[in-house]
């Protein structure tokens, strides 16, 4: 092994995510590849021979470092690109060397730069989302306000970008009352991604097959009606979580991560952290039982279905009852007890200050539907 990885393994950067190594053996190829034009511009020859076989040591590692055996056929094109395109800069290289011309070591440096720069802005989008996904976990778990909002019927592909530019942290897309499907799913949690929104999704009930399908579709949470007590909310941090805190089984290279190769111990350990378990509490036995519930620590929030809630306890849609209120304090309890974020879906401001006064963290607006026909109903009045 030459000036390559090699040499950068003796150095502190051992410790250096691939993504930073990649970087760096491109800034050490743009540095040698300045030193040999300034080298060739003066005719030394002998500083010429030296930074450019350090240069084309530099390249040729890149080159080998290529991984021509993903699945993905897109991969592969990109891979035999870049390494026909390694194999023209180490010869344009060497036709520098011999030639003593420093326009071809020129080519080269521009070339490596363009390379720099791509992938360098590509690295710092993918931090960025990192970031956005860790950070949105960090709120939940810290009680911290967060804003989104549910989607119930309308799962056009607009419909991403309309709530991302609303303001929203997060969505909640709807399985359990609309006519969701797992692969139109798939297509919004992509969109959603790829601009910064966190897609999360409702399901329709406790099941491996739905948890362990829309995490692999991409949720980055994952909320579930109707949880009647603590066995069936240790179910479902069962389904959710890799081995060893759960039983999810292990697939890669799908729109969960999204369709990248990647160490498959990290992604696990990324997706075990960040995953947000969103546990409804809107019937008899949740209420009954949601100090337990809120004990498990990878419950990382209360969900008050309200209008369910209401109906179970004889007072449907009268959330001013002290039935009711007395339910909400004692979910507000819990989750203040036990350090767990509580959320619920509002349609007005009014709503919403009034849970935020309540001890309520995380808000999501809903319906579409509702908000859609009042904003026309409104413009419409005379």
């Amino acid at each position: 092994m030459g000036y390559g990885f090699g040499a950068y393994k003796k150095t502190s950067i051992t410790t250096a995510s691939r993504e930073e190594v990649l970087l760096m053996l491109y800034r050490g190829a743009i540095k040698e590849a300045k030193k040999a034009i300034s080298a060739l511009e003066k005719k030394d020859v002998l500083e010429k021979a030296k930074h450019i076989g350090k240069f084309q040591d530099i390249i040729i590692e890149l080159s080998e470092s290529l991984d021509y055996s993903v699945d993905e056929r897109d991969n592969v094109t990109v891979a035999q690109d870049l390494g026909r395109l390694y194999d023209y800069i180490c010869s344009i290289a060497t036709q520098a060397s011999f030639k003593m011309d420093p326009e071809p070591m020129k080519e080269c440096l521009k070339l490596v730069q363009t390379l720099y720069d791509g992938w360098n802005e590509a690295i710092i989008n993918l931090k960025k989302e990192n970031l956005m996904i860790d950070d949105l976990k960090k709120k939940f778990l810290n009680r911290k306000p967060i804003k989104g909002a549910m989607i119930f019927d309308f799962f056009s592909p607009g419909i991403p970008y309309v709530i991302k530019n609303s303001g929203c942290e997060f969505v909640i897309y709807d399985m359990e009352h609309g006519g969701l499907t797992l692969d139109k799913f798939k297509e919004l949690s992509l969109i959603s991604k790829g601009i910064g929104l966190n897609p999360m999704i409702r399901i329709p009930e406790i099941s491996y097959n739905y948890i362990a399908r829309s995490l692999d579709l991409g949720a980055n949470g994952i909320m579930i009606p109707m949880v009647n007590d603590q066995k069936e909310a240790l179910k479902i941090v069962k389904y959710s979580k890799y081995p060893p805190l759960g039983r999810r089984g292990a697939g890669f290279g799908f729109a969960h991560n999204e369709y990248k190769k990647e160490n498959p111990i990290d992604v696990m350990e990324d997706a075990n952290k960040t995953l947000i378990n969103i546990i409804q509490i809107e019937n008899e036995s949740g209420l009954e039982n949601v100090e337990e519930i809120a004990k498990i620590d990878d419950v990382d929030c209360l969900w008050v279905g309200h209008f369910d809630l209401s109906n179970v306890l004889g007072v449907p849609g009268q959330f001013d009852s002290k039935l009711y209120l007395n339910a909400i304090n004692r979910i507000v309890k819990a989750g203040t007890k036990y350090k767990k974020s509580l959320g619920i879906m509002v349609s007005t401001r009014q709503e919403m200050d009034f849970y935020f006064d309540l001890g309520f963290n995380v808000i999501a607006v809903g319906t579409e539907m509702n908000l859609l026909m009042d904003k026309i109903s409104n413009l419409l009045k005379k």
